[in-house]
Order: C-alpha cells, then sequence, then structure tokens
C-alpha cells in the first residue's frame, strides 16, 4: 500500500464528506413531500448550487496550506487588474453562451435527455456568471497572477484570436494558439467539459429524482401497500435499489462538479488531456449517445439480479453488485473535485488507487457479470459483456500511457503493480 506523498490526495477528505452531504439533498425534498417531477428538478439544480459552494471551501480550507504558497499577488495596479478582469469576464460570457448556442443547434443535444441542463446552463450558469464572473475575475487577478493559470485559460487564448481578427494577422494568431501543445491542451480541456458536462449532470437528476421516489417507495413497502412484493423479500429488492442509486448519485454528484469546477483558488485545473485517437475513442464509446449505438451491435442483457429465482442467490448476487458500487463511488471519491476523464489533474494514490491502478473500471465490469447473471446462457449477452470488457481496458492502457508523462506516476506504478486485481502476480 502506498502512503500520502502527494498533496492531491488530500482531495480524498473533500470526497468522504460528500458521501455525508449530497444525499441530505434528496432526503429534504422527501422529508417535504415534494413529488412534482419538474419541482423535485429544480430543487436539485438548487441543491446542486449549494453543494458545489459547500465542496470548494472545504476542498480550500483541508489544503489550505497547500494552497496559499500559489499565491502570487498581481504586479499590476487596480485599474490595469479591473481593465484585464472585464475583458476576461467578457470573453468567459462568449463562450458561455457559445456553448449555449451550440447544445441547441446540435441534433443529438435536442433529446429530451439534455432539457434540464439546457435550462441550467441557460437559466442559472449564465446569470450567475454575469452578476457574480466579473468581481471573481478581478479578485482572481489580483491573487493568482501569472503564467501558471493564464496559459490555461480558454479566455486567454480567446482574447489572442481576438487581437488577430482586425489586423489580419491570422497566421501568427493560429500559430500561437493552435498548434503548440500546451494551447490544444486547453482547447481539448473546453471539448472535455462540453461532451461531459451535460451527462452527468443529467445522470445527477435522474438519481436525484429516483432516491427520493425510492425513499418513497421504502416507506410504502414497510405499510404493506400492495403495490410492492409482500414480505422481507420485497423490502430487500427495494433496499437495493435504493442504494444502489444512491451511491450512483454521489458518484455523478462530485463527478460532475468535477468538471464544473476547474478554479484557481483550488489549483484544480486540467494539467494535461489525453490527446491519442483511441484514448479518445475507448473512452467516448462508454458514453451517450456511442454507447447506445454499441450496446445495440452487441446485444444488451435486459434483466437484472432481482430476477434470480433462487432467493440465497439472488441476496449473494445483490450483495456482490452493492460492494462493487462501493468500490466504484470509493474510487471517484479519491478524486474529490478533480475527477475528469481524459484529463490529469493531479496523481490520487489513495483509497482504492493504493491497491489497484484501476479500481473502478474492474469494479464495474465484475458488477455487469453479476447483474447479467440471468442472462449468461444467451451468447448475445456474453459478447456484450466481453465487448464492453475489452473497451474499458483499452481505456486503462491508454490512461496509463498519458499519465506516464508524469515522472511521479511511474514511481507509483512500481509501488502499485496490479492493474485490475490486488494480490494478482503482475
Amino acid at each position: 500500500m502506498t502512503q500520502a506523498p502527494y498533496p492531491d490526495d488530500q482531495s480524498m477528505t473533500t470526497g468522504y464528506l460528500t458521501v455525508i452531504i449530497a444525499p441530505l439533498g434528496p432526503v429534504l425534498i422527501w422529508l417535504f413531500g415534494i413529488g412534482n417531477h419538474k419541482e423535485i428538478t429544480h430543487w436539485l439544480m438548487a441543491w446542486y448550487l449549494v453543494l458545489g459552494v459547500s465542496l470548494v471551501l472545504i476542498d480550500f480550507q483541508t489544503r489550505k496550506n497547500i494552497l496559499l504558497a500559489f499565491y502570487t499577488p498581481s504586479p499590476r495596479s487596480w485599474r490595469q487588474t479591473i481593465t484585464a478582469g472585464i475583458w476576461r469576464w467578457l470573453a468567459w460570457c462568449f463562450l458561455i453562451v457559445s456553448a449555449i448556442k451550440l447544445y441547441a443547434m446540435l441534433p443529438t443535444y435536442q433529446d429530451g435527455w439534455y432539457y434540464y441542463y439546457k435550462e441550467f446552463l441557460q437559466g442559472w450558469i449564465l446569470p450567475g456568471w454575469v452578476i457574480l464572473g466579473l468581481p471573481y475575475t478581478v479578485l482572481t487577478l489580483r491573487r493568482r497572477s501569472g503564467l501558471r493559470w493564464d496559459r490555461k485559460d480558454p479566455a486567454v487564448l480567446l482574447l489572442l484570436l481576438g487581437r488577430g481578427f482586425p489586423w489580419g494577422r491570422w497566421q501568427t494568431i493560429i500559430r500561437h494558439c493552435f498548434l503548440p501543445r500546451s494551447t490544444r491542451i486547453v482547447w481539448m480541456g473546453l471539448i472535455v467539459k462540453f461532451f461531459f458536462m451535460p451527462i452527468m449532470f443529467k445522470f445527477f437528476l435522474d438519481n436525484g429524482y429516483h432516491v427520493v421516489k425510492d425513499f418513497e417507495d421504502i416507506v410504502a413497502q414497510l405499510q404493506g401497500d400492495p403495490d410492492f412484493s409482500p414480505g422481507w423479500q420485497g423490502t430487500t429488492e427495494t433496499l437495493y435499489y435504493l442504494f444502489f442509486t444512491l451511491m450512483v448519485f454521489i458518484d455523478v454528484c462530485l463527478a460532475s462538479l468535477g468538471y464544473l469546477i476547474t478554479m484557481r483558488w483550488l489549483d484544480a485545473g486540467m494539467r494535461s488531456v489525453d490527446l491519442s485517437l483511441l484514448g479518445w475513442a475507448s473512452c467516448l464509446a462508454c458514453y451517450m449517445p456511442f454507447n447506445k449505438l454499441i450496446a445495440w451491435q452487441m446485444g444488451l442483457p435486459t434483466t437484472d439480479v432481482t430476477f434470480i429465482s433462487n432467493v440465497p442467490l439472488r441476496i449473494a448476487a445483490m450483495t456482490g453488485v452493492m460492494i462493487c458500487m462501493a468500490i466504484y463511488l470509493w474510487s471517484t471519491l479519491a478524486f474529490g473535485l478533480r475527477f475528469s476523464n481524459l484529463t490529469r489533474r493531479g496523481l490520487f494514490t489513495q483509497g482504492p488507487y493504493a491497491y489497484v491502478r484501476h479500481p473502478a473500471y474492474i469494479a464495474k465490469n465484475i458488477s455487469w457479470w453479476i447483474e447479467a447473471s440471468p442472462n449468461l446462457l444467451d451468447p448475445r449477452a456474453l459478447l456484450c459483456l466481453l465487448g464492453w470488457n475489452g473497451i474499458y481496458y483499452l481505456r486503462a492502457i491508454t490512461e496509463e500511457k498519458h499519465l506516464s508523462r508524469d515522472p511521479r506516476y511511474a514511481t507509483y506504478a512500481s509501488k502499485v503493480r496490479q492493474r485490475f486485481f490486488p494480490f494478482w502476480p503482475r
């Protein structure tokens, strides 16, 4: 087991506190008896913002001693700082509006699946940035100044592009804003946010809604509602769905906030982005809309462990899935507010990463095999499972290749030699 030589490992404190704080939103909604889908969704949006602010404060307090070392007062005067802040605030306004327009134009995002995310972006994020973005930007430039952050700020590159427009210096600007690896990382980081943020946010809303409804189902079950299976077996199934959904809810809470929050104040920016075609292809294959196409081609199992007729086997299968999901959630908690696909935002060696290098992937894949156990006699189900196993293996390989650019990762990999199974021969 590795120790904690890296300051990034302190992010896990934020992750653990998320387990306590995140479920409070659905619990409060359930306690107040809010049952309308639209009302629940809007209250979850409000809770999402409260949760985000709370975790930012917790993360800053947890890593305060480390983050104070990054304090760099601006050499500019207040007037120069305010002028620079206005320009960067306007650049981010342009980027947010551009994202809203692109979501409105692209056919994929016309699906009702993304409706509430577009509403959140247009009705909550944009007005919030218009009101609070300028003082935040000015204060940030005043207290966190320097190329350490400016070189990774999309607003800076956007302003450089704007400077090239009226004077026709496009060749020079393109050479500086698109061709260097450091600038390509910035643009690709924006694409990562653009693609994954709506997916994770919708998962957050969907699972939050189902957690509220699962609480209602548990109460109805205990009160003997005839719509539910009688006895302890029915209660066990209802609890299984509740805890499964609750763990996914906590996971996507932290994951979606990780994409949203890349603040200088937390030193939570994207330090590098995987630029390989295979890395992107294997990752995107696991998310909508690509995963639906792949699942349709390979054959997706249509039943789960609750269809197992033998009661002891059903309970054992449910327990196995819960253990896998707990390990999967534990893996996300290790990142705190620094979770993100296809990017490197630090080196995290605690939690399950102290035992294997890809605990989330192996836990998720094992849970799929357990969930698909009623379908294992179907060749299509076996093909589907083996296909997803192969895709996640490619994800693990490409991620390691990307992370190996950090020399500290080689040290970590030499200590934690097992990719997937602890105590397994290399």
